[in-house]
């Protein structure tokens, strides 16, 4: 039924479409997946949510459970209403639940994946080794046992030496994460370079089926570019401090609000590194941009392969600059989104990277603490090859 075809005696409610049930061993629940909100249900609950699959008033919806209550049926469904769960037919729906619209193509299991794998808690950074020794104590030994897989037996093809003398090579051989960084800034000129190598647009085309396209450095799924570059300025020589987006058409940084830089230490909880940079470039994945032209969830996978594409491009322009890059997917996504004035659905904060300069006579600090070096343990297998060939 529609919602004009008849009048609201009581409440008349339906079952949002990004609603999903699942048992575990401590018992019935019910996710709505706009939001990530999951709901402890008994199987009164599941059924009077599965009898709700359009619109229905309470006295009706009470006729469809059988052996509850009219007063316990309608408990349930304002609870259950609050929660998001069921829809109500005189209330608009939640901007949120809205653009939650856009990604129908793509089905409640994406939808559910991308509300669900942004919440985490965040551990202390002084309780780090202790969590990652109990871990490892529930582990086999033989999975501990080597980082590299157990190659099957066959017969082996011995590949000539691995090139390297150019500069590209050069700087995937150096390109390293820094957790620790000196106090001066980064110079502007450099850091122009590192936006516009990153996320700026190199020139565009026009295809023979849609377009124009941008091209840029890194790679994108079908040309869509769906990631735009949210920059925190905290110690850029010549840009006072504050959160700005970057047009990568254009080449150049708008200022977001009046305010100065951000508490970091907000956005990355338990994290030395970020908070520490000298800028913090968020990538934002606005979804629209892909959701028009694939109508499969296995998009949602290129949106974030999209996104590890432009942080290895990131932090290989600031290695060949000679600035220190860092890379975390660790932040608290309600932070970052509200500070950036994005609701999570129709755009998202997906990934972050940080930059800043090198502390003086550091050859590499991948620790925040001064005192925890870093100590290479053996070289790679080529090298070592070398190094044991016979005059």
């Amino acid at each position: 039924m529609t919602r004009a075809a008849r009048p609201a005696r009581e409440l008349v409610v339906r079952r949002s479409r990004w609603v999903l049930s699942y048992w575990d061993d401590d018992g019935g629940h019910l996710c709505e997946a706009v939001t990530g909100r999951d709901i402890p249900a008994d199987a009164d609950d599941l059924a009077l949510v599965a009898a709700a699959g359009d619109w229905i008033d309470e006295r009706d919806l009470s006729m469809r459970v059988p052996g509850v209550s009219w007063r316990e049926v309608r408990a349930r469904v304002r609870a259950l209403a609050r929660a998001g769960v069921l829809e109500r037919a005189d209330v608009p729906a939640p901007r949120a639940a809205r653009h939650a619209d856009a990604w129908r193509h793509w089905g409640l299991p994406a939808l559910w994946f991308h509300a669900a794998a942004r919440g985490a808690s965040w551990a202390a950074p002084a309780d780090i080794p202790d969590l990652v020794r109990t871990r490892a104590a529930d582990v086999p030994p033989t999975a501990l046992a080597s980082p590299l897989p157990a190659w099957p037996r066959g017969r082996v093809v011995t590949l000539p030496e691995p090139a390297g003398g150019d500069e590209v090579f050069a700087t995937l051989r150096a390109r390293r994460t820094w957790r620790r960084f000196a106090g001066r800034p980064v110079p502007r000129g450099d850091f122009a370079t590192l936006l516009h190598a990153s996320f700026g647009v190199q020139a565009w085309m026009q295809g023979r089926i849609g377009g124009p396209y941008a091209m840029k450095t890194s790679p994108s799924g079908g040309a869509c570019h769906p990631l735009d570059a949210y920059v925190v300025v905290q110690r850029v020589a010549g840009i006072r401090p504050g959160v700005f987006a970057y047009d990568p058409d254009r080449h150049r940084l708008i200022r977001l609000g009046r305010g100065g830089a951000p508490d970091l230490r907000r956005w990355f909880p338990g994290q030395a590194a970020h908070p520490a940079a000298a800028a913090v470039c968020v990538l934002v994945a606005r979804f629209a941009r892909v959701q028009w032209k694939y109508h499969t969830a296995r998009a949602y996978r290129v949106v974030m392969l999209d996104a590890g594409h432009v942080g290895q491009t990131f932090c290989l322009v600031a290695t060949r600059l000679g600035l220190a890059p860092c890379c975390t997917g660790a932040f608290d996504d309600r932070v970052v989104e509200q500070a950036l004035g994005i609701d999570g659905i129709e755009r998202a904060a997906v990934y972050a990277m940080g930059v800043g300069v090198r502390p003086a006579a550091t050859s590499w600090a991948p620790f925040a603490d001064p005192a925890d070096l870093p100590r290479l343990t053996a070289p790679p297998i080529t090298a070592r090859r070398r190094t044991c060939r016979k005059p």
